[in-house]
């Protein structure tokens, strides 16, 4: 047995198996190579797709299902596609925050490619499973780029079919793959601690978190709906103070900081919640995945209130009893839901969305 297991280890060693469907192999008018026993954390199925009029390769690992999309692909890209789909994958794992040495052993322990026919039915139904999410994350497509590490991330995030009633989530058995592949701790990356102050009258509504710098500013906007407790169901924006350029939302924020200090994430125009965002301290080697919360404090106002001027009317009328107005909105109040913060609440649910 234990002779098998270091046979098995050295052959594994040699291939990133790719187990491509016919449409994928006419694309690439090659013919497959036979079938081989290899190790499923290196093994691959292919689909071709067409996103938008270009054709897209979708990879997804047989072992945890982790989604990597090369998109755009043409004819001129096959004779370096071996390269194109390894850069694919160290972007990808760059973007989660894995460690450049481990991301490198990954990608140096299966330097030859091997392309063969799919497996079994049970295994192309799970890919066309993850092609059917990819058709509803077109959003999260950078249709300047071959690599698609933001859409990777999200297709990675669905829960999975993984044998009878039991579900997966991609992401998360990737990092515990990687963690016992490597023997170490995969995830360090640059963070930056941030305290997000909610510009409410008297009242003191704020949060300190902490948010990998790879993240984008879309998710340091997902970071501060939890936070807050807001529902995500009005626009928002993020600016420098002084400056009326408002910043993109697929953008880093290792763009702008630690270059800027103070930024405003403004949620729901109407009511104009401004949101001062300082930047409090640099950390050179997070360990998490996710954001995380580290205090708080104070209620957030309910959606839909009418702003600062609509909730200081509605705690009025609240305090008063006699106001005929009173049961009324104390009962429309208490129709928005438990607005309180809760700390472990709010990391847990930090953790679960992005993690």
């Amino acid at each position: 047995m234990l002779l098998f297991e270091k046979l098995y280890f050295i052959r594994s060693y040699f291939y990133m198996l790719i187990q491509a469907t016919k449409k994928v192999l006419d694309f690439l008018k090659i013919k497959p190579e036979p079938p081989i026993d290899n190790n499923p954390l290196f093994s691959w199925h292919a689909n071709l797709l067409t996103l938008e009029r270009k054709k897209a390769l979708v990879l997804v690992n047989d072992k945890n299902r982790y989604t990597i999309v090369l998109y755009g692909l043409t004819k001129k890209h096959l004779k370096n596609l071996d390269e194109l789909i390894r850069e694919s994958i160290r972007i990808t794992f760059r973007k989660e925050g894995f460690q450049e040495d481990v991301i490198e052993q990954f990608i140096e322990h299966s330097p030859a490619i091997s392309f063969t026919k799919t497996k079994d039915r049970t295994t192309v139904s799970r890919l066309n499973k993850s092609c059917e999410t990819i058709y509803f994350l077109d959003d999260y497509l950078d249709r300047n780029s071959i690599a698609q590490p933001v859409l990777n991330m999200h297709a990675s995030r669905f829960l999975v079919g993984h044998g009878k009633n039991h579900y997966i989530d991609p992401n998360r058995e990737l990092f515990h793959d990687l963690t016992a592949f490597s023997g170490k701790a995969v995830v360090q990356t640059k963070a930056v601690q941030m305290k997000i102050t909610l510009d409410v009258g008297q009242s003191d509504i704020w949060r300190r978190l902490v948010v990998p710098l790879n993240y984008t500013w879309e998710q340091l906007h997902q970071a501060i709906q939890i936070s807050f407790k807001w529902e995500d169901i009005h626009l928002h924006q993020f600016h420098i103070p002084e400056q009326p350029a408002r910043i993109s939302a697929d953008t880093s924020l290792s763009a702008y900081i630690p270059q800027h200090q103070s930024f405003m994430y403004i949620y729901d125009p109407g009511d104009n919640w401004e949101h001062r965002i300082l930047v409090e301290d640099m950390i050179e080697n997070y360990d998490n995945m996710f954001p995380v919360c580290l205090e708080g404090e104070g209620d957030t106002p309910p959606e839909d209130v009418g702003g600062e001027g609509g909730y200081a009317y509605l705690l009025e009328v609240l305090e008063d009893k006699h106001d005929p107005e009173h049961e009324h909105m104390k009962n429309w109040y208490e129709m928005q839901g438990d607005r309180t913060f809760d700390l472990e609440k709010v990391n847990l649910f930090l953790k679960s969305n992005f993690f």
